[in-house]
């Protein structure tokens, strides 16, 4: 008869909860990757508008276009801040999952080894049961030549 480990159910369990954690962190960290290539167009675009302003100033711009890039500045300048903000959400999150993972993690890790500890005693009482069962054997197949 092989091993078998009495807790065999909750170390899937665990291990389950511990790949689901996995995925959730991988979700949130891809979160902060998107927003963080958002928050880098909207720098870009930002920039660029602010030289092409500025060129268009050296060249004669009338007030009511001035008045409109800088309305559409300001416009993106929000749009940055609220990208920022949203992106420093997320890696909270990510922080949080991050944390819930490595407990996982850590829950795991225990079984596994109460697991290891469990099969090295399992093995060793096998150890013991051969050994029994070749002395028993021996002292048969003893009395058996000898008297």
């Amino acid at each position: 008869m092989g091993f078998k480990f009495k807790y065999e159910a909750l170390l899937s369990y665990r291990r389950h909860k511990k790949e689901m954690a996995e995925l959730d962190l991988a979700r949130c960290l891809k979160k902060v990757r998107e927003v963080e290539e958002g928050i880098r167009e909207l720098t870009c675009l930002y920039y660029t508008t602010t030289t092409t302003m500025g060129s268009l100033m050296k060249s004669g711009l009338d007030g009511k276009d001035l008045q409109s890039y800088g309305e559409f500045l300001a416009s993106l300048s929000f749009k940055i801040q609220e990208k920022e903000e949203e992106r420093r959400r997320y890696e909270r999150e990510a922080e949080e999952k991050r944390s819930f993972l490595i407990e996982r993690h850590k829950e795991l890790k225990i079984l596994e080894m109460l697991k290891e500890k469990h099969r090295r005693r399992w093995l060793m009482e096998q150890e013991r049961r051969e050994q029994k069962q070749l002395g028993e054997l021996i002292m048969l197949r003893y009395r058996r030549d000898y008297l």
